[in-house]
């Protein structure tokens, strides 16, 4: 069912301590390894030279990463950067952008730049996507994109392939599907669906109202170098091209997102190392009683309801920035080893004093 939905409320950085455990943004807890750092000393001396508006760089690697098209790619400053041309394309004031609640308020913005509705559909008691009210929605007259994270953000869900494909194929044509994976590259789950292979089968049986988005930011350890892209038909792909900035995405990300494509031993150890601690901080938060959702993401969701802006000054009184969502729950990112024995210290010091509603 269609409901209306609490903002989150976004932690402040502020400046970086090192007593700040920064359990708030979702963000890889180690940075690039030296030889993904080591492109840099190529690119540095030529900073005084505009990055190549074409990516050709980047757009042949994906291609060989994901067995596409250059034609069906859009690159641009974070995944944020392309769901937000993608609205801007297919949304007008009497439009509606359809996704699930409570997530980040990122596609709240989005669609009312142009002035369009949101509609938000909850998830379920569980954390799980509620595909069936989501293809409800996404039929109503007005509805022209529908957004799926999956993994999902905040609770770490995920749906699996015949779920995707049947949610699919109850859209109608007319409504713009995304797929958005930013979080997949810390899936486990043997059943995690693919969902650019996914599109290809879609788009071959003579459907083009499929997008899949993904980032850099998360897996790959770039946050701060804002590189995202689209895999979509042409036709949206070329859209998405024309409407962003002529150089949105500097020599120095473009480069990195090269660099870190071909490290991909290095990088799954760093995503392993997040998996096997995600495991451990979430046994130890059930000891409290609270039934938390086994995620795919990089991050735990704590279902608190009431108490979770609670919750969430009590971790940041203590130096652990957390991510409330009010009226719902709070989300934890995996950091590091230490990071993380903080957080169970932290957060289970207060479950010892209350008792969540």
């Amino acid at each position: 069912m269609a409901v209306p939905e609490a903002s989150h409320v976004p932690a402040s950085d502020g400046p970086i301590a090192s007593h700040i455990v920064r359990a708030h943004r979702n963000e890889l807890p180690v940075g690039p390894n030296a030889d993904v750092l080591g492109v840099l000393r190529h690119v540095v001396p030529r900073l005084n030279r505009y990055p190549d508006p074409a990516y050709q760089s980047l757009i042949h690697a994906l291609v060989e990463e994901l067995q596409v098209n250059p034609d069906q790619l859009a690159i641009g400053a974070g995944s944020s950067s392309v769901l937000q041309r993608l609205i801007r394309i297919r949304c007008r004031t009497d439009s509606e952008v359809v996704f699930t609640g409570p997530t980040n308020d990122m596609l709240d913005g989005f669609a009312a730049q142009v002035g369009a509705r949101v509609v938000k559909v909850r998830t379920g008691h569980d954390g799980h996507v509620d595909l069936e009210a989501l293809a409800r929605a996404a039929n109503r007259d007005g509805a022209r994109v529908v957004v799926v994270a999956n993994p999902h953000n905040p609770t770490g869900t995920l749906a699996h392939s015949l779920q995707l494909r049947s949610f699919i194929g109850r859209v109608p044509s007319r409504v713009l599907i995304v797929l958005d994976e930013a979080y997949r590259g810390f899936s486990d789950d043997p059943a995690t669906p693919d969902g650019v292979e996914l599109a290809k089968v879609y788009w071959a049986s003579g459907h083009d109202n499929l997008v899949v988005t993904r980032s850099f930011s998360k897996a790959f350890g770039l946050a701060g170098a804002r590189v995202g892209y689209a895999v979509a038909p042409p036709d949206i792909a070329a859209a998405l091209v024309s409407g962003g900035l002529p150089v949105e995405v500097s020599a120095m990300s473009q480069a990195l997102a090269v660099a870190a494509l071909h490290q991909r031993r290095a990088r799954q150890r760093d995503i392993n190392d997040v998996i096997d601690e995600r495991a451990r901080v979430r046994k130890a938060l059930r000891r409290s009683g609270l039934v938390i959702p086994r995620s795919q993401a990089n991050f735990l969701w704590l279902p608190i309801g009431r108490e979770s802006h609670e919750l969430a000054l009590w971790c940041g009184e203590r130096g652990l920035q957390v991510q409330s969502f009010p009226l719902h729950g709070v989300r934890v990112t995996i950091g590091t080893k230490s990071d993380n024995d903080r957080l169970i210290r932290i957060v289970g010091s207060w479950f010892n004093r209350h008792v969540p509603a």
